[in-house]
């Protein structure tokens, strides 16, 4: 692979860790920070071979702060009180498509080579828990509180808009998104002597939530006619801003990443209740009963339960399964989210809107409001174990009804969606609906054995996995009935299945003696095929890989220790696509399209730990 270095994606990684006593109760606190600094990885293709649409492609660039925290207090002999607190940092540099020296969202005068635009995210994430642990008769109560936040920002630099030509910015604050949850609620548990044993839980929780959009500034996300007024449906064709060396109209918006249009300001709440009881029959049968209650004011309420059963036949041979249903409200994100964009699809960049649930344009295309995705459960395995020797085997079987997922891509050329979408300057719109039915049936397997070996002592653990998932229904609205190949196009389709993969399959094995521990671990990663833009016969088999991580540790003391390793060992990439870089189908735009072994390639590190 092509890099702009032979040793790239540098990573500093500083942790540190922190206990104290806090008075003289038990009471303690805990610590932990963590800095970590990684320089970009860059595997574009070889310039000689291919013609890549995107010439900076590979791992972003970032700068990571994390810090928690976790305080407990015991207050009197029957009263606790824990904290927890949480909070992260993270500032990411991320390359755009390339645009050419030629293309409509450049400005020759200021990018005479075209320019590579950089998507400067900033993602800060806050938690802060508090509880009282008590106990009222024989219940054992937690009664909480929970907060957490998540906000996420852009600022697109080394751009432009292309509509304000030399007088645009290069730099655009584009807005962004966050989200917050507040829960409160209360846990009981309590032990019987029923039978054998009967364990009784139930607790209650309110959750309120709420989902924004951060506008960003006008020319992130708008276009301006010749006379630098913003472009509105009504804005006649004769004074859009045109390239004069392709004719076509220049597109608005800051290149690389158009900023958010609108304000979004979304909240709801629900409440829930649940019921959990565990009866040992014998002292080798255990049966668990759960069900909960939840209500959402935006979706009514639901009604769920669980049955699970665990039976002993030997000390070391245990059966275990459960049936299930389940069920998970729209987030508000997939009901409001909101976004235009720009991708690569067979050489020609496009903009697509990604539109709200309960946008015009949703309801203009006959999409339906979202509901609730709905499941049933069920798994069956068995547990052995002889002290050397262990064994989990596990079946299991899901069925998801009304699941969620994001369309395929609606054209001007659709006879349903094709003069709206001309109407709005966009060349396609994909939205979020409940498209599909799935099944899936798979086996996890876990083996470990330990034995001795010379003075140390070896560890080995095999852990596969088998799945298999279908796509058992398409859910069009009745207006788009005959669709489904673009409501649910063989290209989502694909990302869909390729989500769970066949097998994966894991080897560890872990030797010590005295100070020295080596380790060692195979990945095996199953194929899985992707379909690029132009239809199912533009189809892309990944092939399966296997990567090797290789280390060596070494403790001079019990207070300081070091470790020295290789990730991938031995330098395995994905497979390479078949000419679909310059036909610009890939998902990344890249070389590679994203799939579960990475692009990185071989990765070196040294890890040294002490204590003080």
């Amino acid at each position: 692979m092509v890099s702009d270095r032979k040793i790239d994606g540098n990573t500093f990684d500083f942790y540190g860790n922190y206990g104290t006593k806090i008075g003289s109760k038990g009471g303690f606190g805990n610590f932990t920070a963590e800095f970590v600094n990684k320089e970009y990885a860059i595997r574009n293709a070889n310039p000689e071979k291919y013609d890549a649409p995107r010439q900076r492609f590979g791992d972003a660039k970032s700068q990571n702060f994390y810090f928690f925290g976790n305080i407990e207090i015991p207050i009197s002999d029957n009263l606790k009180f824990y904290s927890r607190q949480g909070f992260s940092h993270r500032n990411t540099n991320a390359y755009a498509w390339t645009r050419s020296a030629d293309a409509d969202g450049n400005i020759p005068q200021v990018y005479p080579n075209g320019f590579n635009p950089v998507q400067d995210t900033s993602i800060s994430d806050f938690t802060f828990d508090n509880g009282l642990k008590f106990k009222i008769a024989d219940w054992e109560v937690d009664a909480y509180n929970a907060f957490g936040s998540n906000r996420f920002t852009y600022q697109i630099d080394h751009t432009i808009n292309a509509t304000l030509g030399v007088k645009s910015p290069t730099s655009f604050d584009a807005g962004g998104h966050s989200l917050l949850q507040n829960t409160t609620g209360f846990n009981a548990t309590r032990q019987f002597s029923v039978l054998e044993g009967l364990n009784v839980a139930f607790g209650s929780e309110f959750r309120y939530e709420k989902f924004n959009i951060i506008k960003g500034e006008e020319a992130s996300y708008a276009m301006y006619d010749v006379n630098g007024n913003v472009v509105t449906a009504s804005t006649p064709s004769t004074l859009l801003v045109i390239n004069p060396l392709s004719g076509n109209v220049r597109p608005g918006g800051s290149q690389g990443f158009p900023g958010y249009s609108q304000e979004i300001n979304k909240s709801r709440n629900n409440f829930a209740a649940y019921v959990d009881t565990e009866l040992d029959i014998t002292k080798n049968w255990m049966v668990s009963v759960a069900g909960r209650f939840e209500n959402y004011n935006d979706f009514g309420s639901t009604l769920n339960g669980k049955l699970a059963t665990r039976y002993k036949i030997t000390p070391q041979f245990a059966f275990r399964g459960s049936f299930s249903t389940g069920f998970r409200a729209p987030s508000l994100a997939q009901k409001y989210y909101s976004l235009q964009f720009t991708n690569f699809q067979g050489g020609n960049l496009v903009t697509i809107q990604l539109a709200s649930n309960d946008s015009n344009l949703a309801k203009a295309v006959g999409i339906p409001q979202l509901k609730q995705e709905t499941s049933v459960n069920g798994s069956a395995g068995f547990t052995f174990n002889t002290g050397k020797f262990t064994a989990t085997v596990d079946g299991y079987y899901i069925k998801v009804k009304d699941r969620i997922v994001l369309t395929g891509n609606f054209s001007q050329d659709d006879d349903a969606i094709g003069n709206i979408l001309i109407e709005n300057r966009i060349d396609q719109a994909q939205f979020f609906t409940n498209a599909i039915d799935t099944r899936t049936k798979g086996l996890d397997v876990i083996l470990s054995f330990n034995e001795n070996i010379g003075k140390g002592k070896l560890t080995a653990t095999l852990a596969g996995n088998y799945n298999e998932m279908e796509i058992t229904k398409v859910n069009t609205s009745d207006r788009l009935k005959g669709k489904e190949d673009i409501y649910l196009s063989p290209r989502e389709r694909a990302f869909i299945l390729a989500s769970a993969p066949k097998t994966k399959i894991n080897l560890n094995l872990n030797y010590k003696i005295s100070k020295f521990n080596a380790n060692l671990q195979l990945v095996r990663f199953d194929k899985v095929t992707l379909v690029g833009y132009n239809g199912p016969d533009d189809y892309q088999t990944y092939n399966p890989k296997v990567t090797t991580d290789l280390s060596f540790g070494y403790e001079f003391s019990k207070n300081i220790n070091l470790t020295i390793g290789s990730k991938n060992l031995f330098n395995r990439y994905a497979t390479l696509q078949r000419d679909a870089v310059s036909s610009g189908n890939t998902e990344s735009g890249g070389i590679f399209d994203p799939v579960q072994m990475g692009f990185a390639g071989r990765q070196v590190f040294a890890r040294f730990n002490f204590k003080f």
